[in-house]
């Protein structure tokens, strides 16, 4: 009997000795994204990759950008008419980066595609998602998830505010400006 009570708390510390070295060896090796850095010209796929989940079924569709402009936040406003109960006065520019996104070979039409929000613009230590709320007025349409027939292509302008009280404009400037295209399994960038 003695024996037997012996045996099975031996049993109960090795269960649980395995599970808290498990514990320790899958959190001690952290595995972060690779990085991938493109120039503005290039074309990138997206492959497999993703932002929040896998999926968001983004593979066969490509991103390119075409341009982009600074402009500071009044003239921003006056360019593009927005209403003034739009307009906020704690952002001092927008940075406006021209894409175009292409389905080269996605055949699931309205079970995939593109979240706009997801995109990012960081520059060394600074970043912030585009403005949701002004996109319908640069772009004349309020769609922030959207899929390509296979073989089309779409231009649309990601407008991205900034606040000289997180970073200076000439900080901005100086830096290196890049547009995150998605961040798991690996991180895809474009320097803007």
């Amino acid at each position: 009997m003695k024996y037997s009570k012996l045996l099975k708390a031996i049993s109960v510390i090795a269960i649980i000795t395995v599970y808290v070295a498990r514990i320790y060896y899958v959190n001690s090796k952290p595995m972060y994204p690779m990085n991938e850095i493109y120039a503005k010209e290039n074309e990138v796929e997206i492959g497999n990759d993703f932002f929040d989940s896998s999926k968001d079924k983004m593979n066969g569709y490509s991103v390119e950008v075409l341009d982009t402009e600074l402009l500071r936040i009044d003239d921003f406003y006056n360019k593009y008419n927005v209403p003034q109960e739009e307009r906020v006065d704690y952002n001092d520019y927008m940075y406006l980066v021209s894409v175009k996104f292409r389905n080269n070979t996605n055949e699931m039409r309205e079970n995939a595609g593109i979240k706009l929000p997801n995109y990012l613009l960081v520059n060394n230590s600074f970043m912030t998602l585009s403005d949701i709320d002004l996109y319908k007025y640069v772009n004349r349409s309020s769609k922030l998830m959207f899929s390509l027939d296979k073989g089309t292509d779409a231009d649309i302008i990601l407008p991205f505010p900034i606040s000289e009280e997180k970073i200076s404009i000439r900080k901005f400037k100086k830096g290196n400006p890049q547009l995150i295209i998605s961040l798991y399994p690996t991180r895809k960038a474009i320097l803007l």
